[in-house]
């Protein structure tokens, strides 16, 4: 299977709310929960027939999921292009150290003429610590087009009649759609670069390896606000946080598990008016 990368600008995880919640500490066990609703933009055409990687996500604690319901549910607006029948997204696990599968859910997703979506599926397996989730999408009939965007809402719940109504997911661009900016940090060699970014509460930092150079991570420095873990592979292989309001005026320190030490890669992330960091940051 060939797996293209960088697809989707955004962020979707199943257990990304549970994760940010807890902090890291602990595993995370979800009631029921309507997820806020989520919003990408396409950067490169989703060809159809052919499955594309969308996104990438590090699980570094347990989370309980074994037995809920989930329901993926939205709206696709191609910009007045033709849109696929269906989109089947497949969100596959595996441990970070061994590279043993150890989740699996396939979502199979008509798509309306008006552009909406909806799909449930029962959730067979928690998702384990130090798990590396691949989300893939691979459309029907027709490509998704550069440009296009995307509304969807993430509601687990572990009786499925608690599930919120797929209707409750209102695709267009409302007051309450989240349009934070991704904002790139390449990943060099054993270097950040930029080694500082200055960016505003509500954007999204993506830290992408460009190079042959592997085996770094993104870890935060002071309060373990996010950490990757070592998903950096190949060229192209992304990682995300979301820096939210509550960020805003604060300075982030990082830094590389792995070259920390030997080649000081690290770096700041200063969110709103801020200063600037300590030196060497």
């Amino acid at each position: 299977m060939v797996m293209t990368r960088s697809k989707i600008r955004g962020r979707l995880g199943v257990a990304a709310l549970c994760v940010a919640i807890l902090a890291f500490a602990g595993n995370c066990t979800l009631g029921p929960l309507q997820a806020l609703l989520f919003h990408f933009t396409v950067d490169e055409v989703v060809a159809e027939g052919a499955t594309s990687e969308v996104h990438k996500a590090f699980y570094p604690v347990a989370v309980n999921l074994k037995k809920h319901f989930v329901r993926v549910s939205g709206h696709l607006d191609t910009k007045g292009a033709t849109p696929p029948d269906s989109v089947t997204v497949t969100i596959a696990g595996e441990d970070q150290d061994t590279g043993k599968s150890n989740q699996r859910i396939t979502l199979k997703m008509s798509i309306k003429v008006d552009g909406s979506f909806t799909a449930t599926k029962r959730i067979k397996r928690d998702i384990p610590a130090g798990t590396v989730q691949t989300i893939s999408a691979n459309p029907r009939s027709a490509d998704i087009p550069a440009g296009s965007e995307i509304w969807a809402c993430i509601d687990i719940a572990k009786k499925k009649g608690d599930l919120a109504p797929a209707s409750d997911c209102h695709g267009g661009n409302t007051g309450d759609t989240p349009t934070a900016d991704v904002r790139i940090v390449e990943i060099q060699d054993d270097a950040f670069v930029p080694k500082t970014l200055r960016i505003l509460a509500g954007e999204t930092v993506r830290w992408v390896l460009r190079g042959s150079r592997n085996n770094h991570t993104t870890t935060e420095l002071e309060s373990n606000d996010w950490s990757s873990g070592k998903i950096f592979l190949q060229n192209g292989d992304f990682f995300e946080h979301t820096f939210g309001a509550s960020t805003d005026g604060r300075i982030f320190l990082y830094y590389c598990v792995t070259h920390r030490d030997c080649c000081q890669m690290q770096g700041s992330v200063l969110v709103g008016s801020t200063g600037a960091p300590p030196p060497g940051y």
